[in-house]
């Protein structure tokens, strides 16, 4: 399920997922204040029972301070899977994070860095993600699925994008 737009790129929704994390991690959002399910619709993430999912909500609501990038991915993704994406942008993490405490169930996706994706996790905000049945898991390096910051009692809730060092 991948729209070929030249040899080297592939757009499908777990790659889609994948590259909005931008410069931290993307998370799938969805647990938002503690219930429900991402846009809405009473479903988590792991709800899903196949890959790709046979049936998913019409709309992909994203959070992230890229907004060109941001831009051209919401308009590929839309394409290749019928959805209706948006996104607002944000200048600091604290306006969608105040969002999550607030309960909005309405965030399927966020751009975020590693201390605000550790606080959502913490406070339980955020839906686990459903790798095991997804087969581009495979595909992502040892080194950024084991970033324990980003997992929780063996649970993965986000995927870095790049893992920077610091000292």
């Amino acid at each position: 399920m991948a729209n070929e737009t030249n040899d080297n790129l592939s757009v499908d929704r777990r790659r889609f997922l994948q590259a909005a994390s931008a410069a931290g991690a993307f998370t799938i959002a969805g647990c938002l204040g503690g219930g429900g399910g991402g846009g809405g619709d009473g479903r988590a993430p792991m709800d899903i029972e196949s890959w790709p999912p046979e049936d998913y909500s019409e709309n992909l609501a994203m959070r992230n301070w890229y907004d060109d990038w941001a831009e051209w991915a919401m308009d590929e993704f839309g394409s290749e899977f019928d959805v209706e994406v948006s996104n607002s942008g944000f200048s600091s993490p604290n306006q969608w994070y105040s969002q999550l405490q607030a309960g909005n169930e309405e965030i399927d996706n966020i751009a975020a860095t590693t201390n605000w994706v550790e606080r959502s996790i913490e406070n339980d905000f955020l839906h686990e993600i459903p790798v095991d049945i997804m087969p581009a898991w495979e595909n992502v390096s040892d080194r950024i699925k084991d970033a324990s910051s980003y997992q929780q009692d063996g649970s993965v809730y986000a995927v870095p994008e790049s893992l920077v060092p610091t000292h």
